[in-house]
C-alpha cells in the first residue's frame, strides 16, 4: 500500500478515507488495519475514517475490489461518507485507536477535507 501511495503522488497527510477490504476475520482485520495505518500515518491528525461495502452488498467474489471502488468514487463524487452497514464493535485485535483508525457505523457524515485543503469535491 506504501507503493500505491507513494506513486500516486499523494501526501498520506491528505488520505481522508480508506474503503477496506474488511475481511471480517480474527487475523485478517488486524492485518489490514496495521497495513492502512503504517501506510497512511504521516503527520495524519485525528483518526482515519474506513470501512467496507461488505456490509451493504456481501462479499461478492470477485466483484468485490469493484464495488468497493464504485463506493468510494460515490463518496467522492458526493462528499459524503457512508455508514458501514451492519457494523456494530471493532475486532479488538485489530487495535483501532492505537492505529488511529475508526470505522464510520454511525451514519452518513461529510468527507473530511485533505490537510492540503485539496478537495476534489
Amino acid at each position: 500500500m506504501s507503493a500505491v501511495i507513494a506513486n500516486s503522488g499523494t501526501a498520506p497527510e491528505d488520505i481522508v478515507y480508506v474503503e477496506a477490504h474488511g475481511t471480517g476475520t480474527k487475523v485478517g482485520d488486524p492485518i489490514e488495519a496495521a497495513s492502512i495505518s503504517n501506510s497512511t500515518l504521516g503527520a495524519r491528525e485525528g483518526l482515519l475514517p474506513m470501512g467496507s461495502v461488505k456490509g451493504h452488498s456481501g462479499h461478492c467474489e470477485t466483484a468485490a475490489g469493484i464495488v468497493g471502488l464504485i463506493k468510494a468514487a460515490l463518496s467522492l463524487r458526493h462528499g459524503v461518507l457512508p455508514p458501514t452497514a451492519g457494523f456494530e464493535t471493532p475486532n479488538p485485535k485489530a487495535e483501532l485507536a492505537r492505529l488511529r483508525l475508526r470505522v464510520n457505523g454511525d451514519g452518513p457524515e461529510p468527507l473530511p477535507a485533505p490537510a492540503s485543503g485539496n478537495a476534489p469535491w
